[in-house]
């Protein structure tokens, strides 16, 4: 009512400055409306609900479903089936052959001159002498023997190569390992960051929530301001320039309004994504990311936390793996230079025999074994070269590592310093935001009695507005830090399975 009074007064006393002759009283103008009620705190908004999400639950969800970890499973596969076939090494070489030949015909293979026969005597069939045609023959000792012209051969072979053993086998077994162990730390390694980044995508779109609740709230209240600058215009107490004024702002903050509901809807399409859910369900917050986070101890030393990070990160694990199997490696490749020793033997069942005189149309079954010892020197050079060139390769491994020892260094001290701007930013804001409500409240209270421009009601407002997103800001950016700490550190590789 005080309010209505001011307006009419002030409408009174502009009329009157303009007429010698007081006119009739006008009309009393619409009084405007009562003081719009404080919009809804925008934390409020983001308060957990039953059944909604988590940064744990969509890390996890990503994490299981991701893309690049089922790529990162598919090698850790393949070098498993490495490390299987380097153990295979220890099996001697069996090899089972099953043969048929087909031969040419020959002429019968006999004994003697020409014209001349071994014969059994007549008197002394124990003397088997050379006779000449001329002389009487009894009987023939030696025939002609025919040369089979189907063959079948039946032939098991086995190799066991024991200089292998000890110069190829062992160091081959161990660099598959090494690779397996690298492969399966490197899923591990991706995994977690895919996590990590499913959780920061979490909190972005909680921001981008929390946004469109202020963009909201900017626009019942824009809207209130103009419904006031209209009826004040209409009283008399306003230009037109200030109803366009708070007509622009209205239009502006409606933009505003479009542009965090679309920046919601690709926040949400983004978690769907990330955890590969083909719902086009609308998805609620289920965390209290007002709630303040537990202070930790060990944050507050950035060389304890790069330490931490030195010792627990996964890529780490997955270099040092990798360079040793590289270096396995060329110990197999310069075991070419050495002496080969090999044990093989043969088991033969064949018609005919070829260790059986003479042929005949039979099986028959022999076996043989064999030590060898061979060397080439011709692969000197080469089991030389490719050690160097394994050797070479471990010393960029190792180089990559200094590399990525230099980036982790950087990476935590990042993620420290945005974790201590994030606490601090907490404290400001909220007392930003007091502040910025309460200068809001007079200049509106000031307005609607005459005693303050729709300028300065507008300015209080963007202040307000701006101070809520940066309290809605600082809740998330502290969120966010202690995910991207808590992984440039590697605690949430801790009891990680490998």
């Amino acid at each position: 009512m005080t309010r209505t009074i001011a307006v009419v007064s002030l409408f009174l006393l502009s009329a009157a400055a303009h007429a010698q002759t007081p006119p009739p009283p006008p009309p009393s103008p619409t009084p405007p409306p009562p003081p719009a009620a404080p919009a809804t705190d925008p934390l409020t908004a983001l308060k957990a609900a039953s059944g909604g999400l988590t940064a744990d639950e969509v890390g996890r969800r990503a994490s299981e479903t991701s893309v690049e970890a089922r790529v990162r499973e598919r090698a850790v596969d393949a070098a498993e089936a490495r490390q299987q076939e380097a153990e295979a090494g220890y099996w001697p070489r069996l090899i089972g052959t099953a043969r048929y030949t087909r031969l040419s015909q020959v002429p019968p293979i006999e004994f003697g001159a020409p014209g001349v026969s071994f014969v059994v005597r007549e008197g002394d069939p124990g003397i088997i002498t050379a006779v000449t045609p001329q002389q009487p023959l009894f009987a023939s000792a030696f025939p002609p023997i025919p040369t089979p012209v189907n063959q079948y051969t039946l032939q098991v072979s086995l190799t066991v190569p024991l200089s292998d053993y000890v110069f190829r086998v062992s160091q081959a077994i161990a660099a598959a390992t090494h690779s397996a162990r690298a492969a399966r730390v490197d899923e591990q390694a991706a995994r977690l960051k895919v996590a990590a980044e499913a959780r920061v995508a979490f909190y972005q779109w909680i921001r981008a929530r929390g946004q469109a609740v202020i963009a909201a709230q900017a626009l019942e209240q824009a809207r209130a301001h103009l419904r006031d600058a209209q009826q004040m215009f209409a009283a008399g107490v306003v230009s037109r320039a200030d109803t366009l004024r708070a007509e622009s702002q209205v239009k502006s903050i409606e933009l505003l309004q479009t542009r965090t509901l679309n920046l919601v809807d690709l926040a949400e399409e983004q978690l769907h994504i990330v955890m590969h859910d083909p719902g086009a369900r609308h998805y609620e917050v289920g965390e209290d990311v007002t709630a303040s986070l537990p202070a930790r101890a060990t944050d507050a030393s950035l060389t304890h936390l790069q330490d931490e990070a030195f010792d627990h990160r996964l890529e780490l694990r997955a270099l040092d793996e990798t360079a040793g199997s590289v270096r396995e490696l060329a110990k197999v490749s310069r075991a070419a230079q050495y002496p080969r020793l090999d044990l093989a033997g043969n088991a033969i069942y064949a018609n005919p025999n070829q260790r059986i005189f003479p042929l005949r149309d039979q099986f028959d079954r022999t076996w043989d074994a064999t030590v060898q010892l061979s060397w080439t020197p011709t692969d000197i050079a080469g089991a030389r070269a490719a050690g160097r060139a394994q050797a070479a390769q471990e010393g960029q491994i190792l180089a990559q590592r200094e590399a990525l020892l230099d980036g982790l260094r950087l990476e935590v001290t990042q993620a420290y310093q945005l974790q201590r701007e994030a606490e601090v930013a907490l404290g400001t804001t909220l007392q930003g935001l007091l502040a910025a409500e309460e200068s809001a409240r007079v200049r509106r209270d000031l307005f609607r009695n005459g005693k303050a421009t729709l300028v300065e009601v507008n300015d209080a407002e963007s202040e307000l507005t701006r101070s809520r997103l940066e309290v809605v800001n600082a809740h998330i950016d502290a969120r966010i830090a202690r995910v991207r700490l808590d992984h440039a550190v590697g605690r949430d590789a801790t009891g990680t399975r490998l």
